[in-house]
C-alpha cells in the first residue's frame, strides 16, 4: 500500500509499506488510496493540500526575455523612451548590446529607481522574463 510520510504538517516522503510495517515503525502516515500527492504538499486537518513552489528570481535573463516581460507589463515603451534621454547614455548601451541582463546590476537598478520602479518590481519582472 502507498502511503504519505507526515513531518510537521508537510509530505516529506511518499512510500510503498504493509501497513504492519507502518503501524511498527511508528511513523506518521497517512494511507493514499487514490489520491495524487507529492513531496511538498501540506496536510492539515486531514486533507492534502498543494504548495506551490516559490517563485525564484533569475538571477539574469536574456534581453529578448526582459523585454518581453516589459512589453508584457505594458513597460516597454515607458523605458525605450527613458532610455532617449542623453543622460541615459550608459544604459542605452547597456540596454542595446548586452547578452544578459543581470538582476544585480548596478546600472540597471540605478536607472530602475530612478524611473520610480521598486525592487520587488523589478523582482516580479525578472520572475515573468525567466519564464518566457
Amino acid at each position: 500500500m502507498k502511503y504519505a510520510i507526515i513531518e510537521n504538517s508537510e509530505v516529506v516522503n511518499i512510500i510503498n509499506a504493509e501497513e504492519s510495517f507502518i503501524e511498527e515503525s511508528r511513523l506518521n502516515a497517512v494511507l493514499l488510496k487514490d489520491a495524487f500527492v507529492d513531496i511538498g504538499w501540506k496536510y492539515i486537518d486531514g486533507e492534502f493540500i498543494k504548495v506551490d513552489p516559490p517563485h525564484i528570481v533569475p538571477e539574469k535573463v536574456t534581453p529578448r526575455q526582459i523585454r518581453l516581460a516589459l512589453l508584457g507589463a505594458n513597460l516597454l515603451d515607458q523605458i525605450e523612451s527613458a532610455l532617449q534621454d542623453p543622460s541615459n547614455k550608459a544604459a542605452k548601451i547597456s540596454w542595446e548590446y548586452s547578452i544578459e541582463i543581470n538582476r544585480d546590476d548596478a546600472l540597471l537598478n540605478t536607472f530602475a529607481t530612478s524611473l520610480g520602479f521598486k525592487s520587488e518590481q523589478l523582482d516580479q519582472l525578472f520572475i515573468t522574463a525567466g519564464s518566457l
